[in-house]
């Protein structure tokens, strides 16, 4: 489905629920090399909050995870909900490749939404994204996928230490 610097994204099939999941896996190299990514801690502490918060809504927690030794190391896998396509294939089914401005404007809304919602309640402040991240990972085979019907439960759970966020500074107040 994707990948970026400490990842790749892969379609898989939950066969408990009997639907599609998309299956990220961080590189071996994301945790415990002095650089970890923070994202499961990041994740666990989006989701410990409760909140009536409108932005709350448009962020997409995960449904699991669990950690996979493979040859490469030991990887973070996370499990979310299959979703649509990103933006830059999205606009591809419009004229022109231009997403409706009418459209736009709801997007443009949600995303602010769900940034003000990460920063004032969470407290988490996100770093952004590139549309031309350079592919560090491996490639995995899809058969690194397959769920086995066989196991005990759809895969296996592990809990992952809570990461250090680092030091915290209080950031000013902004208005979205």
């Amino acid at each position: 489905m994707g990948y970026g610097v400490y990842s790749t994204v892969w379609l898989a099939f939950d066969l408990e629920l009997k639907q599609h999941v998309a299956l990220k896996i961080l590189t071996a190299d994301s945790f415990g090399q002095g650089y970890d990514t923070f994202e499961l801690g990041i994740l666990r502490r989006i989701r410990a909050q409760n909140s009536s918060n409108p932005g709350a809504t448009h962020i997409l927690g995960p449904l699991d995870n669990f950690e996979h030794n493979g040859p490469n190391g030991n990887h973070v896998c996370l499990v979310f909900k299959a979703m649509g396509p990103d933006m830059s294939k999205y606009r591809r089914l419009f004229p022109k490749l231009r997403i409706p401005l009418p459209l736009m404007k709801v997007i443009s809304k949600q995303l602010l939404l769900a940034l003000s919602y990460l920063h004032d309640t969470c407290r988490v402040i996100h770093t952004g994204q590139s549309a031309r991240v350079m592919r560090k990972t491996a490639n995995m085979a899809p058969s690194f996928l397959s769920l086995s019907p066989d196991r005990d439960s759809r895969y296996q759970a592990s809990e992952h230490p809570d990461r250090n966020f680092g030091h915290q500074q209080n950031v000013p107040a902004s208005t979205v």
